[in-house]
């Protein structure tokens, strides 16, 4: 129970301000851009399936429906209130050095990468991005909470962050492995010289536009 109540709190402070709340689920509400891994462009309505490992996509032109997994597709824009918010299939590394593929959403982008996912408790169900929306937006309680994950350049694989929270041991022993190369930034986050509304974000972006290019 503490440990659920750590993660929530975290979130609240850590949730990126950019992204919309948005339910996954509801895809088939919206309209959606989709590039292909080949290069092709669709424009129509989607819903994700199988536990977020397919995407059903409806073309605008009326033709059959086309299936989408991580295999096909390069990029899912979801259109929200006048902007379009990048998702991407990637593949999670678990602790137990289990994997599974889901779709997130690109919070930063860059050689660091920043990524999310909304899990929705109390009967609830999956959403990507995460931002100041209330629960009564799901239709569900107070049990939203933002899972984070850091990829380095184009690596298909994805780290969990455990704890958002970047004065914590637990934040900086994780990063440390993915700034070892940009000594500046890891001396800021040890000397707590990042503030709590400052968050993940702040560090991503440091790392994307303050540090030297790896050769």
């Amino acid at each position: 129970m503490k440990k659920f109540i750590l993660i929530v709190l975290c979130t609240v402070f850590y949730a990126p301000s950019s992204a919309q709340f948005r339910d996954l689920r509801d895809l088939k509400k919206d309209t959606v851009t989709i590039l292909t891994r080949k290069g092709e462009r669709y424009f129509g309505k989607a819903r994700v399936k199988k536990s977020n490992e397919h995407i059903d996509f409806h073309p605008e032109d009326g033709s059959e429906n086309i299936i989408f997994d991580y295999t096909t597709l390069d990029t899912l824009y979801l259109h929200s209130e006048g902007t379009m918010l990048p998702h991407v299939y990637k593949i999670i590394e678990e602790n137990d050095n289990r994997t599974k593929i889901m779709l997130l959403e690109i919070e930063r982008n860059g050689n660091l990468k920043l990524f999310s996912f909304v899990r929705v408790g109390g009967g609830g169900g999956f959403g990507g991005g995460f931002g100041g929306m209330p629960a009564s937006f799901y239709g569900g309680s107070m049990g939203e909470y933002a899972l984070f994950y850091l990829a380095k350049g184009d690596d298909m694989f994805v780290h969990k962050i455990i704890n958002p929270s970047i004065r914590s041991k637990n934040f900086i022993n994780f990063i440390e492995e993915y700034i070892h190369d940009c000594p500046s930034l890891l001396k800021k986050i040890k000397q707590k010289a990042f503030n709590d509304d400052e968050g993940l974000q702040a560090v991503i972006d440091y790392y994307n536009n303050q540090c030297p290019k790896a050769p």
